[in-house]
């Protein structure tokens, strides 16, 4: 994970999809760009089905994806970041 989180920084894809996507709404908890790089990682990596991306993404810590534990984990919900 490491790797891949320099080679996306080296990119500026985080920059790049901030740019360019819609602003965030008050109904999301994590920004968008911050989201579709999860998402980027997860399909780069292990390919887990988006209700397992959370419980995927504490396996490795929250702080490798740019993220918050507290973000990651919700009762209601399996995927909170949506």
């Amino acid at each position: 994970m490491p790797i891949l989180n320099r080679l996306l920084e080296r990119m500026q894809l985080q920059q790049l999809l901030s740019k360019h996507l819609p602003p965030d709404d008050g109904r999301t908890k994590i920004d968008t760009p911050r989201i579709v790089l999860l998402l980027l990682k997860n399909l780069l990596i292990s390919r887990e089905p988006m209700s397992g991306v959370a419980e995927w993404a504490q396996n490795y810590g929250p702080e490798l994806f740019d993220l918050w534990p507290h973000e990651l984990k919700h009762p209601s919900y399996s995927f909170c970041i949506f």
